[in-house]
């Protein structure tokens, strides 16, 4: 039914409700490997779709991004948009629609996640070389006003000069400050024996890949609540142990980790390489009191802190 040309409104659709015999309401769903997906949002050439069915998240590869909730980027041309008849009740509240607590780009082994307030968008790290353009079709239409950097690990910092040159601020802790481009001005150890061969390759690789040269807009002394000002709901939580100045973000009870722990296998895991293995120790209590719902670490995909706090527990045990 339409009158002029328009949709009624609901108070008109009220008034005439007596007359219309069919109403429906149309809902678009992503075909996936011949499962039915939800689109959460469309980025350049790439759809985010999304399940809220574990074991079906588990069969097709999705990753967790909610307690509920599993998500993957797929490229548009490997699903199929379908749009569906709904029965329609004009006096039926609507449902409103959530976004993903956790917004993340897992690309080259490292892991950026983005925070948004009120127009305002922090980049949470920027990846390795080859993450730019990533992070480009991620972002697609959304600016980072500011970059926050974990630490000043190549890893994590790379990009950060370019998109400063974009108009981002750079925030890094005030302990770091020397770190990015002399990555042995705080050499890291192995936090467990399996890890000294990885060690010394970590050694090598971090002296060759030096980060583009960039100065920090903003640096963290012990200005916790600086997020505050900038209009995030979020606390800075100082995590020192991979390098002395490691910072982490609370927010809607998920902890933006970093570098304090690890997800890089595809599993909860202790990072391998600390500045210091006791201050790392000290990070790790400090997760388990917070306890968080999840972790969102530097590396992998988010983890639930009922899945990271036993691995914790373990570790903080076997290295008293």
């Amino acid at each position: 039914m339409q009158v002029n040309g328009k949709l009624p409104c609901k108070d008109h659709l009220s008034s005439k409700q007596e007359n219309i015999t069919e109403a429906y309401k149309l809902q678009t769903y992503a075909e996936y490997k011949g499962y039915k997906t939800f689109i959460a949002r469309s980025v350049g050439d790439e759809y985010e779709i999304y399940v809220n069915d574990y074991a079906l998240a588990q069969k097709l590869g999705f990753n967790r991004c909610d307690k509920y909730a599993y998500n993957l980027m797929v490229r548009k041309s490997d699903v199929n948009v379908i749009t569906e008849k709904i029965p329609y009740n004009p006096d039926q509240k609507p449902m409103t629609k959530s976004e993903p607590r956790i917004r993340y780009l897992v690309h080259g082994g490292t892991t950026c996640y983005l925070l948004k307030s009120s127009g305002t968008n922090l980049l949470i790290d920027t990846g390795l070389f080859g993450n730019l353009k990533a992070l480009d079709r991620w972002l697609g239409d959304t600016k980072a006003d500011y970059v926050f950097l974990t630490h000043g690990h190549a890893d994590h910092d790379w990009n950060a000069r370019a998109l400063q040159k974009r108009g981002a601020k750079i925030i890094l802790s005030e302990k770091d400050k020397d770190l990015p481009r002399h990555f042995m001005s705080q050499p890291v150890w192995p936090t467990m024996p399996k890890y000294r061969f990885r060690n010394i390759t970590q050694h090598i690789n971090g002296s060759i890949f030096r980060t583009h040269k960039y100065t920090p807009d903003i640096l963290i002394g012990d200005n916790w609540d600086l997020l505050k000002t900038l209009g995030f709901d979020a606390q800075i939580i100082p995590l020192p142990g991979h390098t002395y100045g490691s910072l982490g973000i609370l927010a809607d009870n998920i902890l933006y980790c970093g570098d304090a722990f690890t997800a890089l296998w595809k599993r909860p895991d202790i990072t391998p390489h600390a500045v210091s293995i006791e201050l790392m120790k000290g990070s790790l209590r400090k997760i388990l009191e917070i306890d968080p719902e999840m972790l969102a670490c530097g590396h992998g995909w988010p983890v639930s802190m009922e899945d990271a706090r036993p691995v914790i527990e373990s570790y903080l045990e076997e290295h008293k």
